[in-house]
């Protein structure tokens, strides 16, 4: 039987110091199960709102980068109106597109034909949902600036800028070596969709001249093998939504996003000075940001019926 002590003056047991470790170990180890549980896939939440994830915001006024605990709101708009409202606790945008079209297509179905949406929405799996939901994909490559660079086309480490030889299935380098395919790779992202990898090496490039162009490596001084590695189909979804985009069409749905659908926030943010939630948690904070959208859709609809201008405006591309 352990005696316990307490109060200035007493010395405590060995006994009583192992308990008191052991129990201030075992009350820690409750309270990082219980944040675990509560973050779940997340990295981090505010302990004033569970569930808000900390994202670094672009109103930065410090300049120092803070995070802030947020939600990251995604709004879609057809014919200058907001149809669909959905808030996420993701930082980036690549894992909303997703579950925001499985929130829209019960409630559209084939009325939604087109998606058109910014670079940061760009990955094989949302191209490869598009496809199957026959979706036409209207996605901005997040390559698509800075591979018409001078620096980029001139970069012989890049796969772009070697020669392809198809009945031998390898790259030629700058130095005239090969890199031959070697074993695909299985890559699984968060969500579990799993895409396949090409990989090509070449392992002659120990004191190659163009070693150092072409290596871009941080682990070896004297690197001694390239390899290149690439999915084949999205790259093949990539120059569709590409091809997509330049069209006359893509050129016209583009223009309209932009105005559009920036111009839903500019409105939210600056025209109605709506800059931070007023409640908190996931359920009122969407609730909130649809009343405030029921807003902004009934205004615009009072405006056009006033100026005689229901008819749905779709901007061009001029001249």
């Amino acid at each position: 039987m352990i005696v316990f002590v307490h109060g200035i003056g007493r010395r405590k047991t060995q006994e009583q110091r192992d308990y008191e470790e052991l129990k201030t170990v075992m009350e820690r180890f409750s309270a990082y199960r219980n944040h675990l549980k509560i973050m779940g896939s997340r990295n981090s939440y505010s302990k004033t709102d569970h569930d808000a994830t900390f994202m670094r915001m672009k109103e930065d006024h410090m300049l120092n980068g803070q995070l802030k605990p947020a939600y990251n709101i995604q709004l879609a708009s057809s014919g200058a109106f907001i149809v669909g409202v959905m808030g996420s606790q993701k930082p980036n945008d690549l894992h909303t597109l997703k579950p925001f079209l499985k929130q829209m297509l019960p409630a559209y179905g084939k009325s939604l034909k087109n998606i058109v949406a910014d670079a940061g929405y760009e990955s094989e799996e949302n191209y490869t949902y598009l496809e199957t939901n026959n979706l036409a994909a209207y996605i901005k490559p997040s390559n698509y600036e800075t591979k018409k660079k001078r620096i980029t086309k001139q970069n012989i480490g890049r796969r772009e800028n070697m020669l392809y030889l198809e009945d031998q299935d390898a790259y030629v380098c700058k130095a005239g070596k090969y890199l031959a395919r070697g074993k695909d790779r299985k890559t699984k992202t968060a969500s579990g969709y799993v895409d396949t990898v090409w990989t090509y090496t070449c392992r002659e490039c120990g004191g190659c001249p163009h070693a150092s162009e072409c290596i871009r490596t941080r682990n070896s001084v004297s690197p001694t093998h390239k390899s290149i590695q690439f999915s084949p189909s999205f790259e093949q979804h990539r120059m569709q939504s590409e091809a997509n985009i330049m069209s006359d069409v893509g050129i016209n749905h583009r223009i309209n996003r932009s105005i559009q659908a920036e111009g839903a926030f500019s409105k939210l943010k600056d025209g109605l000075g709506y800059t931070r939630f007023r409640h908190r948690s996931m359920k009122k904070v969407v609730s909130d940001i649809v009343l405030v959208a029921l807003g902004i859709n009934l205004n615009k609809l009072h405006s056009k019926i006033l100026h005689n201008q229901t008819e749905i405006i779709a901007y061009k591309k001029t001249a």
